[in-house]
């Protein structure tokens, strides 16, 4: 077990490659903060986990204040963070100059 007693953040961690990393990190062992946008599928995905080792928060990257609370959540989940897998994309289409937040 690779990452034994190891706090993992997982952005994006509800879907897709994000859910596969976070099933990857419990299976070695981490605590895992689940980051993901929408609550009914992040409570989903806590459901279907069925463990102690996971959290969940919700919340829109796109919001400069943001990351300051996910790894408060973290914190407060199980009290320190050992890592992060920043996973989390919505790809948009735009120019250096067209681009926000």
């Amino acid at each position: 077990m690779r990452l034994q007693d190891k706090v993992i953040i997982v952005t994006g961690g509800t879907t897709g490659i994000g859910r596969a990393l976070v099933e990857r990190c419990l299976a070695e062992g981490a605590r895992v903060l689940v980051h993901g946008l929408h609550r009914d599928q992040g409570e989903r995905v806590l459901n279907e986990l069925a463990t102690p080792h996971a959290a969940l928060h919700c919340d829109d990257l796109a919001d400069p204040s943001s990351p300051a609370r996910v790894v408060n959540a973290a914190l407060e989940a199980f009290g320190h963070i050992d890592g992060l897998v920043n996973n989390a994309a919505i790809i948009s289409r735009a120019t250096i100059h067209t681009a926000t937040v």
